[in-house]
């Protein structure tokens, strides 16, 4: 009971450490993304509902590619048995993504206004986004104890 204890004393406060770290981290590299920068260059040219929800169209093929692209460079990086949990994971998430999306249709999609349209995918950027932010930080992580190692 002593060693767990003392085990949690040591790590819990270098979890905290790192959940600040990492956050402002991860802010960075969001507001650096060229798609993230391609948003908001298309966003300021024209404020127009059909134009917006163009500009987050684009934005959404290319975080989806992005994501596809992440999926494959981590799948690389694995062992088989990664590779299968990775697999696993990713089709757990696709049918989160899928509900979410269906969520959003049947809320917003029941309101008036074009406006909500773009509230929609909107959201729908912001949730392949993060997947995509999600399986970079993987790559990243295993990379970087690639480099640790040698």
């Amino acid at each position: 009971m002593f060693i767990k204890t003392s085990i949690i004393y040591i790590i819990f406060p270098a979890l905290l450490s790192l959940q600040d770290v990492l956050p402002s981290l991860k802010m960075q590299a969001k507001k650096s993304y060229p798609i993230e920068q391609t948003l908001q260059s298309c966003i300021a040219k024209d404020f127009a509902n059909t134009a917006l929800l163009k500009c987050y169209q684009t934005a959404y093929s290319e975080w989806d590619k992005e994501l596809n692209q992440y999926y494959k460079d981590l799948k690389q990086l694995l062992n088989n048995k990664q590779q299968r949990v990775l697999k696993n994971a990713q089709r757990n998430w696709i049918n989160y993504r899928d509900s979410e999306f269906s969520m959003l249709s049947a809320i917003y999609g029941s309101l008036n206004g074009n406006q909500w349209q773009l509230l929609v995918m909107a959201t729908k950027v912001e949730i392949v986004k993060q997947r995509a932010l999600e399986l970079h930080d993987y790559i990243q992580t295993l990379r970087f104890d690639t480099l640790s190692v040698d």
